[in-house]
């Protein structure tokens, strides 16, 4: 029976089927596209937008507490 048995191994030979298949690598476009990669001028276009809500808030809490009754 071993000799049977080693035989049936031989036939079936090795398991490639358990290899995982790795997806393509993106392109930079496609990373850019779906937003995982972002460029120098939306980080420094962002930081003004930031700038700006952070200079907003500081004058309106100024104003709140100037106002007696918070407006």
């Amino acid at each position: 029976m071993r000799k049977s048995y080693k035989l049936k191994l031989y036939l079936l030979g090795p398991m490639s089927s358990t290899k995982k298949v790795k997806p393509p690598k993106q392109t930079l476009e496609d990373l850019l596209k779906s937003n995982q990669v972002v460029t120098g001028k939306v980080i420094v276009e962002r930081k003004k937008v930031m700038d700006e809500a952070i200079e907003f808030e500081m004058r309106e809490r100024r104003y709140k507490a100037n106002t007696p009754n918070g407006r």
